[in-house]
């Protein structure tokens, strides 16, 4: 071979290797998304994939402190952002980064605030928490300063500056699928952009755009030009839709992904392939972190046996949430008396202040023999011929819900009760039966509440979804409380700490004692990621994991390159 052949061999060879693509971040989700749309998605990996594409005002970052991202500064009394006015309303002002814009390069203002403000608390769409967002009464701003934002609040609450939730929306994409469609029900949401043009990249701002999205396969990310804040490190992402964690852990182990988003392994899964991981030497490290969600049963009280307190309260004496916490997490949960986490400072496990429910299947019985449910030879309650049967509903190939709602069946029946399974993916669970109240009678799924939100979207009766308020709120368990709901109230115009406190203290016994859910335990949340991936990766109990995206890169490594 001659000198000249073997260099243009090497040229040939080393311009290939120049343009080959740099490695992407490869996203497993075991959940399928449904649309990209901060005020009208109904699962939890549709939120997950926004953290890639928008950003909020505010978050509360890995140490439980309030952070600005797309504001310029956190609003507060003392800096003067925030001002409680005469006629009791809220006036909290903020400026946009300067350099944001939209991934097309048109400015983002504060006119997709208020058009934001317009969506969300439109009557004919199905928000989760639409009285959140009805507080926000107008978005205002000088023409000549379209960035200085001004939000007038109708009242004043204590979580005054807590704005992350108020997601930007692309007027000058979405504004006219928006004036066509809103005055249908629903209609909207099936026309909107984000839908229908979902890679169109006017509708996101953040560190990434869409570049291809399909629906129960994957989507692909690329890096937003116009982010206001430093340029994403990885180029691509690519976020794949595995509903068998088993799948999961194959497309892991043979580098086709090289993260885990959470929920993903189940923490019984995670903790056994965090060890084998280690003994085996594998690229990848496992990541655990306290979080403000309880996996719990919520019970349909307008299912004609489940109205009845002492059979709610019989279906929670009879399971011992201790063991189930030890037989398949390996004790690495915690076990929850109530929706809110030890880390809250409001938080108690007084039974002076609290009703705790401890197995005693004995005593579970023994309600259900006061509640008129006579045991039958065929090892059933009946009560007026009829069977005390209850639908047992949760998500479909999630490995660990399934177990742990084997062993709750499993348990009802040693105390009569009859339990038929109903299981289906999250994308048809929350999006479709269970939106409504169309699930029958137990639902297990997950919920949590953010430090000094009041959890009115859960227990306050407005929040409870039907047809006439196009099945806004997420109360699925249609608990209806005079007492609760005045509390809630209360407790949302409360700005003591103390006051609040004791506040806490009314509904969490309300909550024990009428049991429209029996929480279970917290979540551990895990995360499976390649050993070679740097940056702020830190995640708090408020976060799903991908708030600092742009600032992760991988390490050098041959093989990424």
């Amino acid at each position: 071979m001659t000198f000249r052949s073997v260099l243009l061999s090497f040229l040939l060879l080393s311009s290939s290797l120049c343009l080959a693509a740099p490695k992407p971040l490869i996203v497993g989700v075991t959940q399928e998304w449904d649309i990209l749309h901060p005020y009208a998605l109904k699962v939890h990996s549709s939120g997950l994939i926004l953290q890639f594409l928008m950003k909020p005002t505010l978050f509360y970052n890995s140490k439980l402190k309030l952070e600005a991202s797309l504001a310029d500064v956190v609003p507060t009394y003392e800096n003067k952002r925030a001002e409680k006015l005469k006629n009791g309303k809220l006036r909290v002002d903020f400026e946009i980064n300067e350099k944001a814009k939209w991934g097309d390069g048109v400015d983002l203002t504060c006119e997709d605030f208020e058009y934001a403000r317009q969506v969300s608390t439109h009557p004919n769409l199905s928000t989760i928490d639409q009285e959140y967002f009805q507080n926000l009464e107008k978005v205002e701003w000088d023409t000549k300063m379209p960035k200085k934002c001004q939000m007038l609040f109708r009242k004043t609450t204590y979580n005054y500056n807590q704005i992350g939730w108020y997601l930007p929306l692309s007027k000058h994409i979405d504004g006219k699928s928006f004036k066509n469609f809103a005055d249908e029900p629903g209609a909207y949401e099936k026309n909107s952009a984000y839908l229908k043009d979902p890679s169109n990249p006017g509708l996101f701002y953040g560190p990434y755009v869409v570049e291809e999205y399909k629906l129960g396969s994957h989507v692909i990310l690329k890096r937003n030009p116009y982010y206001f804040g430093t340029p994403a490190k990885i180029e691509k992402v690519i976020i794949k839709y595995i509903p068998s964690s088993t799948t999961l852990e194959a497309f892991l182990r043979s580098g086709e992904i090289n993260y885990v988003a959470h929920p993903g392994f189940g923490l019984d899964q995670a903790l056994n392939l965090d060890r084998k991981f280690k003994s085996e030497n594998l690229p990848y490290r496992f990541h655990f972190e306290k979080d403000n969600f309880s996996e719990k049963l919520i019970l349909n009280l307008k299912n004609p046996i489940l109205v009845d307190q002492k059979v709610r309260q019989a279906l929670a004496y009879a399971l011992d949430k201790e063991q189930i916490n030890q037989s398949f997490f390996q004790g690495k949960e915690e076990v929850a008396s109530h929706f809110l986490p030890s880390f809250d400072p409001n938080f108690t496990s007084s039974e002076s202040k609290i009703k705790i429910y401890k197995k005693n299947q004995s005593y579970a019985k023994k309600s259900l023999e006061e509640a008129g449910w006579k045991l039958n030879q065929d090892g059933f309650r009946y009560k007026n011929n009829q069977k005390l049967s209850l639908v047992f509903s949760t998500t479909s190939g999630n490995s660990s819900r399934e177990t742990v709602q084997n062993y709750i069946v499993d348990q009802w029946k040693k105390i009569g009760v009859e339990v038929r399974v109903k299981n289906y993916p999250a994308r048809v669970l929350f999006g479709e039966i269970a939106r409504c109240n169309g699930q029958e009678g137990v639902l297990m799924a997950a919920s949590g509440v953010s430090l000094g939100e009041v959890p009115r979207n859960t227990l306050h009766s407005k929040e409870i979804p039907t047809p006439d308020n196009k099945c806004s709120g997420i109360n699925s368990s249609n608990f209806a409380n005079a007492k609760m709901d005045k509390l809630l109230e209360k407790l949302d115009q409360e700005l003591g700490a103390n006051k609040r406190q004791a506040l806490v203290h009314q509904i969490l016994r309300v909550y024990t004692e009428e049991l429209p859910e029996i929480p279970l335990l917290f979540h551990l949340k895990n995360y499976a990621l390649s050993s070679d991936l740097t940056g702020d990766l830190e995640v708090g109990p408020e976060g799903l994991g991908f708030e600092k995206v742009e600032t992760w890169a991988w390490k050098y490594n041959p093989a990424n390159e």
